[in-house]
């Protein structure tokens, strides 16, 4: 029977509706904005990041990245089939539930999947070497898509924590979280469908025919660092993650050639994945703090976003050494300061690189709650 394309993709959003998935992470985004909300009520009294920061920004990437892996899809003949579907939808649910965003790379997701399908795929399904390749190749472009992600992370996309350290200290650290929602279509061996134009290309499907399935999809990460600035760190774990994206995307061609080659490629891509988060916990759990409570020292913890002290460009990890021509060591000589000079300020910084800079302002702010900086 004969399937116009209309009707196929009309077929496949119904599909796509019915997915749990889909409330699934609807239920996980209000249950982490909650949890959000009240530990940054106990830890300092009010909430200081935007609600559902960390799906901010990731729509662009999203339709972006849903449109190329759909294009792929359909020009190339990337295939998939429900039993990948039903285990992709659950290890996303168990992962979420278990560890929120931490283990949401799709080189756990997908790499889980192919793992259990590998050895009974062949007896399953007739075009089972192309369903393997699709899922590696999957793999790089999302692993290219996490690294994107971490490199748009700005310091107001983390999440500002304070802890006690172990030798009893108050320290500041970030979680660098961040969660992208990704549905993209894909054939999967079904019903065959009218080509859109005559000069539409084919898909060597064997005797098999095909329907497209619009599949929900996330992908997320979350790593606690408390060496530098969130943005700095955020970019250094894009760049190691963007150089194994490539790796993957090498094998991933070459297992054209391979069946084992491609099994060789989700090992790389679990491996590399798991080597990165184990970098960045050594060398944060060897480091130094950044933001350290001491004594007659302002070191900047936080900035609210859209502040006046966001707007007039003070940053995280800046230290402010006076305001106005006084100096001030403490929060209670900076709030007299700014209660005292309302309307013009000049700020004198020192950066983590001990550079100083000067910052002139025309800023209403009489207080530190008004001026939207935190400290520890």
């Amino acid at each position: 029977m004969q399937i116009d394309w209309l009707n196929e993709i009309i077929i496949a959003f119904i599909r796509f509706l019915k997915n749990p998935l889909l409330y699934w992470m609807i239920v996980s985004a209000l249950f982490v904005n909650r949890k959000h909300t009240k530990n940054e009520m106990k830890q300092f009294g009010k909430r200081i990041t935007p609600r559902f920061s960390e799906w901010k920004g990731t729509l662009f990437i999203s339709l972006c990245t849903s449109l190329v892996i759909s294009l792929l899809a359909i020009s190339f003949g990337l295939l998939f089939t429900y039993e990948i579907i039903l285990i992709l939808c659950i290890t996303i649910i168990i992962l979420n539930f278990v560890y929120q965003y931490s283990l949401l790379s799709a080189s756990y997701v997908i790499g889980i999947a192919y793992l259990l399908l590998f050895p009974s795929l062949a007896t399953l399904h007739t075009s089972y070497y192309q369903i393997l390749t699709s899922l590696t190749l999957l793999i790089g472009i999302f692993l290219v898509v996490e690294a994107i992600l971490l490199w748009s992370v700005t310091n107001h996309h983390s999440f500002p924590e304070r802890m006690n350290s172990k030798r009893g200290s108050i320290i500041g650290q970030y979680k660098l979280k961040k969660a992208c929602f990704i549905p993209f279509f894909m054939l999967v061996p079904g019903e065959t469908m009218t080509p859109i134009f005559s000069f539409w290309p084919t898909f060597p499907l064997g005797e098999e025919t095909y329907s497209i399935v619009l599949i929900p999809f996330v992908i997320g990460f979350n790593y606690l660092v408390k060496s530098d600035v969130p943005t700095k760190i955020a970019r250094q774990i894009a760049a190691q993650t963007a150089l194994l994206a490539i790796i993957v995307m090498v094998f991933s061609f070459l297992s054209f050639y391979s069946q084992y080659l491609s099994l060789l490629t989700v090992i790389i891509a679990i491996i590399g994945r798991i080597l990165i988060q184990l970098n960045v916990y050594r060398e944060e759990t060897r480091a130094k703090p950044m933001i350290l409570k001491i004594e007659h020292s302002l070191k900047v913890f936080w900035v609210m976003e859209n502040s006046p002290a966001d707007r007039i460009g003070i940053r995280i990890g800046e230290t402010i050494v006076k305001v106005n021509d006084q100096h001030v060591h403490s929060m209670k000589q900076l709030e007299s300061v700014l209660h005292t000079n309302e309307s013009r300020l000049v700020f004198h910084l020192k950066g983590n690189d001990q550079k100083e800079r000067t910052i002139h302002s025309k800023v209403y702010a009489n207080s530190l709650a008004q001026l939207g900086i935190i400290f520890l």
